[in-house]
């Protein structure tokens, strides 16, 4: 797989992953699930981001050394932000 094929399956997962657990959002509140939505865009956009820098030809490999590079630079994913949300919505609910 070359650094294109694993950004666009990259890519392709993380909107299918949103898409599958979009009835969720009936659950939670519309802070909390544009905090979930947000997640989603921020991720995809590290994922671009990413590709940008090592470009189209380097291996995938080096695509997911820079993504976990870039990761490692932030204080928190953006997961993790949305799932503190959640969290702490579901323990005000309980």
């Amino acid at each position: 797989m070359d650094t294109g094929d694993l950004q666009q399956a990259l890519v392709s997962t993380i909107r299918e992953e949103y898409e599958h657990n979009v009835t969720q959002q009936i659950y939670v509140s519309d802070k909390a699930w544009s905090k979930v939505k947000q997640a989603k865009e921020e991720t995809i956009r590290l994922v671009n981001l990413s590709y940008e820098q090592v470009g189209e030809h380097p291996s995938s490999s080096e695509l997911s050394r820079r993504i976990f590079e870039n990761i490692a630079r932030l204080s928190h994913t953006p997961s993790q932000e949305a799932l503190v949300v959640l969290k702490d919505e579901v323990r005000r609910m309980f």
